[in-house]
């Protein structure tokens, strides 16, 4: 939603439609990681059903699948070969130019959640779980559990305000 907001001449108060594309667009992503030397499995975007096994199959299976720009993960799965991948295309998204689908080389391991506010110069971060362009479904708990309103710190610092002055500081909040 936010792109059609921006291109319509709203004021958008939370992450721009330029990083939410960056966090989407596996080129693009894929460039930041880079730059900032940061290493990264394998994986593309792609915008059709030939495309997803060909990639697949190069990068190697287990594979993470799942439409690009969608919110809390919906529709993700990981699939260990070629016809699950094929179930998955017919049966879970509809791949298109305009609905890409993001394949990633799926790594077996523990995830980790990472939620923070920041001003742009301080981060705060309530508690470890996700890394996401956007609020998680986690914040409303984490906020009741640590009892840092992090919906309201988010949108002064979108406002212009620094955590500092809010009566915070950078790191783990429970290290305090």
């Amino acid at each position: 939603m936010t792109k059609p907001l921006a291109q319509a001449g709203y004021k958008i108060i939370d992450t721009s439609v330029d990083s939410i594309d960056i966090a989407e667009d596996r080129r693009r992503f894929n460039e930041l990681f880079k730059n900032l030397e940061i290493p990264r499995l394998p994986g593309e975007t792609v915008f059709s059903v030939e495309e997803a096994v060909k990639v697949a199959n190069e990068i190697g299976f287990p594979v993470l699948v799942r439409p690009s720009y969608v919110l809390g993960g919906r529709a993700m799965e990981i699939v260990y070969n070629e016809k699950e991948l094929m179930e998955y295309m017919a049966s879970a998204v509809r791949v298109t130019p305009e609905h890409p689908v993001l394949v990633d080389k799926y790594l077996m391991g523990q995830e980790l959640e990472v939620d923070a506010v920041s001003d742009g110069e301080t981060v705060l971060i309530p508690a470890i779980l996700e890394v996401n362009p956007r609020s998680s479904c986690t914040v409303p708990f984490l906020s009741k559990v640590t009892g840092i309103p992090m919906v309201k710190l988010a949108t002064k610092c979108a406002l212009g305000k620094k955590l500092k002055d809010l009566g915070h500081r950078d790191g783990l909040a429970s290290e305090r």
